[in-house]
C-alpha cells in the first residue's frame, strides 16, 4: 500500500465485534494524535467489516459513502426471535424449524430481492422526535415505525447448517440486515434473528485491503495507519472528473460557477463532478447550475499533495 504524508485521507477499517462503531473513531483519534476524525456506514457492535474512517479534510466527503452499494455475509439463526433481531438480544420466542427445508427457505428469499418494503428495528440509531429508537427501546418504549423502500440487489444461500443459515447480501443505502433475516424467519413461520454479521465490501472498499481494529491492536493501529492512508477523493470515484485551469480554479474558490464542456461531462445526468487543477490536486466538488452549462462549487478542498486519482491534463 502506498505511503502518504498526507494527514487527511480515508482509512478503511476492519471493525471487530464487540466494539461500536465509534469506539473505532476513538482508537483512531488516539492512534493517530488527530481529532478531525469520523466513519461512513454505521455497523452494530455485533457486526465486523469494512468501516470507511474518514481522517482531515476527508470528514467532508463522508457522507457520500452512504449511497454506494454495501455487500454482507451474514450467519442467522431460525427458530428464535430476540428483541434487537441478533444474538445481543433477549429470546422473545422459539419455534420448531425442523419443517423448513432448503428449498422453502429458497423460495421464501426470492420474496426479499428487489424493491422491498423494511421497517426499521427498534434497536438502532434513527431517531423519532429526536429520540434515537434504541434509547427508547432500553427504557420499555416501542414505538410505530413507518416501511421504508430498499434495495436488495442479490441474495444468496451460501451454507445450509439449521438452525444456522450463512446468506451473501448485496444491498443498497438504508438496508437494516437483522431487519431482513426477522422478516425473513417470520414468513418461514419460525422466526430467525442474526449470529454474526460481517460487512465485505462497501462502494469501491474492500475487507481484503481493510486494518483490524480493535481495543487490543491500538498499538498496531498507530504505527499503521498512514500506510492504510487512501486519498479523500477515492470516495467519489463513481462521480466523473474534469481538469480546469487556474483561472477557473481561483473563481471556484472565490465561490463562482465555471463552465465546463457538456460533451465531456452531460449535467443533465451527472449530478456532481469532482475538479481537478492542472498539477493534479483535487480541487473540490462541483454541481449543475440550473440549465445552463455552469457548475457551481458544492465543496472546495484546500490543496494538500497531488492525487493519485487525477485524471490526465489534456
Amino acid at each position: 500500500m502506498q505511503q502518504s504524508n498526507n494527514s487527511s485521507g480515508i482509512v478503511v477499517c476492519n471493525k471487530m465485534p464487540g466494539i461500536t462503531s465509534m469506539d473505532v473513531v476513538r482508537i483512531m483519534r488516539r492512534a493517530t494524535g488527530l481529532k478531525r476524525i469520523g466513519h461512513g456506514g454505521t455497523l452494530d457492535p455485533i457486526a465486523s467489516g469494512v468501516l470507511p474512517v474518514f481522517i482531515g479534510q476527508a470528514t467532508r466527503v463522508s457522507e457520500y459513502i452512504l449511497d454506494n452499494p454495501k455487500e454482507y455475509i451474514t450467519v442467522l439463526c431460525l427458530g428464535k426471535t430476540t428483541d434487537t433481531y441478533d444474538a445481543d438480544g433477549e429470546i422473545l420466542q422459539k419455534h420448531d424449524y425442523f419443517s423448513v427445508s432448503r428449498e422453502t427457505f429458497s423460495q421464501v428469499l426470492s420474496n426479499y430481492t428487489g424493491h422491498i418494503l423494511q421497517k426499521p428495528p427498534m434497536y438502532s440509531a434513527l431517531k423519532v422526535e429526536g429520540k434515537r429508537l434504541y434509547k427508547l427501546a432500553r427504557s420499555g418504549v416501542e414505538v410505530e415505525r413507518v416501511h421504508r423502500s430498499v434495495v436488495v440487489s442479490f441474495l444468496d444461500v451460501t451454507e445450509w447448517n439449521p438452525p444456522f443459515v450463512t446468506l451473501h447480501v448485496k444491498c443498497g443505502r438504508g438496508v437494516y440486515i437483522r431487519s431482513l433475516v426477522h422478516d425473513l424467519g417470520q414468513s418461514l413461520g419460525c422466526g430467525a434473528h442474526v449470529v454474526e454479521l460481517t460487512r465485505v465490501k462497501i462502494g469501491n472498499f474492500s475487507l481484503d485491503e481493510a486494518l483490524c481494529v480493535d481495543n487490543s491492536k491500538e498499538e498496531i493501529v498507530s504505527t499503521q495507519w498512514k500506510s492504510f492512508l487512501k486519498p479523500m477523493d477515492s470516495v467519489l470515484i463513481s462521480m466523473p472528473a474534469y481538469v480546469i485551469e487556474t483561472e477557473q480554479e481561483v473563481r471556484l474558490r472565490s465561490g463562482e460557477a465555471i463552465e465546463l464542456i457538456n460533451s465531456q461531462i452531460d449535467n443533465d445526468k451527472e449530478r456532481y463532478c469532482r475538479i481537478y487543477n492542472r498539477h493534479g490536486y483535487f480541487v473540490g466538488i462541483v454541481r449543475p447550475a440550473g440549465d445552463t452549462n455552469l457548475w457551481k462549487p458544492q465543496k472546495i478542498f484546500a490543496a494538500e499533495e497531488p492525487s493519485t486519482l487525477a485524471p490526465s491534463a489534456t
